[in-house]
């Protein structure tokens, strides 16, 4: 028979086999729960990256107010896209024509951008596209700029889709007056003369944004539409979009107040190299002007 002694030896040594059981189990219940919170982490961030941040579509409107808009073009809509980058992977056209078609624009822009620069267009990509690009609809017309990788396909698309190529050149619109306003589309030329028309509020739309200077050289526009930023495609709170894309690199932001000048930028739709938006949603630009007496 065991002895007190030996028997307490006995029962204190399956405690500490218990106690170090139990610790051990504590420990990795523990790690399975950082290790489970880090999974749900990095999961719920890969499905806001590729189902929500890259797919879900935002309007960002903006009221600007100008002494020099004519009285008849208060309260006129104009609504600007960009920098769709089509691929297979492409976010569903549907939806961006319809959110476009919703804002009840009375002037439609796409500052160019409209086919990814590695993707070769099938000729069922070129009936996708020119079907959706012809169901925008707009009161005063659809227009366009040349991003750096359109080609004779994309503006093909465009135009037959009904929108006007501005390469470098102007038009007036009317919108319930007699008094229009100046939309330019500007590729390579800056040196511009408007001659009769330089009393008129002037729009000008260029793809890539940090050609505003060159603009800004030679005319005072009230308004640049501009895309090719992207914001970045990739932002956190309260910072800069993170990828600086060549033509961009000054003017990232949305919107900057260059003393008598307006400056736009879209974010865009599509993506670049890096297919991934973060903070940072598809978004089309929505532009409801006023007229101001001071």
């Amino acid at each position: 028979m065991l002895s007190r002694t030996e028997k307490n030896k006995t029962t204190r040594k399956k405690i500490d086999r218990e106690e170090k059981h139990e610790k051990r189990m504590a420990t990795f219940l523990k790690v399975f729960k950082i290790c489970s919170n880090v999974f749900l982490c990095i999961a719920a961030i890969l499905i806001y990256i590729f189902f929500i941040a890259n797919n879900t579509i935002i309007v960002r409107e903006y009221s600007p107010a100008y002494t020099t808009l004519p009285q008849s073009f208060h309260g006129f809509k104009i609504a600007h896209f960009s920098d769709l980058y089509y691929t297979n992977y492409t976010i569903n056209l549907d939806e961006v024509i319809n959110d476009i078609n919703k804002t009840k624009p009375d002037l439609v822009i796409f500052s160019g951008g409209l086919v990814h620069k590695d993707y070769k267009l099938t000729k069922q990509d070129n009936e996708k596209l020119q079907k959706a690009f012809s169901k925008i609809k707009s009161t005063t017309g659809k227009y366009y700029v040349i991003g750096k990788n359109d080609n004779e396909d994309t503006i093909n698309i465009l135009n037959k889709a009904g929108f006007k190529l501005l390469n470098d050149e102007e038009e007036l619109i009317y919108f319930n007056g007699t008094t229009p306003i100046l939309l330019r589309g500007i590729n390579e030329k800056f040196d511009i003369d408007y001659g009769d028309n330089k009393e008129l509020f002037k729009i000008n739309v260029v793809h890539e944004s940090d050609k505003t200077d060159e603009i800004l050289n030679s005319n005072t526009p009230e308004v640049i539409i501009s895309g090719n930023s992207r914001g970045g495609q990739i932002r956190l709170p309260y910072l800069r979009g993170f990828i600086k894309f060549n033509g961009s690199k000054k003017y990232t932001e949305e919107h900057y107040n260059l003393d008598k000048t307006d400056l736009y930028v879209s974010y865009g739709i599509g993506t670049d190299n890096i297919p991934i938006r973060l903070f940072n949603h598809p978004s089309i630009n929505l532009y409801r002007l006023r007229k101001t007496n001071s």
